[in-house]
C-alpha cells in the first residue's frame, strides 16, 4: 500500500501532465485556428496596390498580401499563380512593391519579395519564404497555393 506522501506525489504529478497537455492543446490550436478575412476582401479576386501608408490603416484587418519585386526568377511568374487562385476564390488581396513594403511593420518578419503574407488582425500569421526550397511548390503551383491558403483562412466560392 502507498504512503499518504507517495499519493501526494503521484496525484501532483498527474495533475501537472494533465495541465501540460491542456495547455500544449491550446496554443497549437490557437496558432492553427482557420480563420476569415475581413469581409471586404471576399469580392473579385482584384490586387489592391497600396503604398506603405495605406498599410497602416489596415492594422486591424485580416488581408493578404503580396509583396514582389521588379523582376522573377521562377520559371513561372509566382503573381500568375496566386491570381489564378485569389480570382477563382474570390479574394481581393493587398499588392505592394518591396521598396514600399520594406517601411511597413510587416518587414521585420519578411525580408524577401516575393512573399505572400497571411495577416490576422494585424499581425502576420504566415508567409511564403523565398529562400525556402519547402515553399517553391507554393509559388508555383496553383493546387499548392490554394491548399496552403486554406490551411490558414477559409475560402469562400
Amino acid at each position: 500500500m502507498l504512503s499518504k506522501k507517495s499519493k501526494m506525489l503521484v496525484s501532483s504529478i498527474i495533475v501537472i501532465i494533465a495541465l501540460t497537455i491542456i495547455a500544449f492543446s491550446a496554443n497549437t490550436t490557437k496558432n492553427n485556428t482557420i480563420f476569415y478575412l475581413s469581409d471586404k476582401y471576399y469580392n473579385n479576386g482584384e490586387s489592391i496596390k497600396v503604398d506603405e501608408e495605406s498599410i497602416k490603416d489596415l492594422a486591424k484587418d485580416s488581408f493578404l498580401i503580396f509583396t514582389y519585386n521588379s523582376f522573377c526568377g521562377m520559371a513561372k511568374p509566382c503573381e500568375e499563380v496566386f491570381d489564378s487562385v485569389l480570382k477563382k476564390n474570390k479574394i481581393d488581396y493587398i499588392s505592394i512593391p518591396i521598396e514600399s513594403f520594406r517601411k511597413t511593420k510587416y518587414h521585420d518578419t519578411v525580408k524577401l519579395a516575393p512573399s505572400f503574407i497571411i495577416i490576422k488582425n494585424g499581425e502576420i500569421v504566415a508567409y511564403l519564404d523565398a529562400e525556402k526550397d519547402s515553399d517553391i511548390d507554393y509559388y508555383q503551383n496553383e493546387d499548392s497555393f490554394e491548399k496552403w491558403l486554406s490551411n490558414h483562412i477559409y475560402l469562400k466560392k
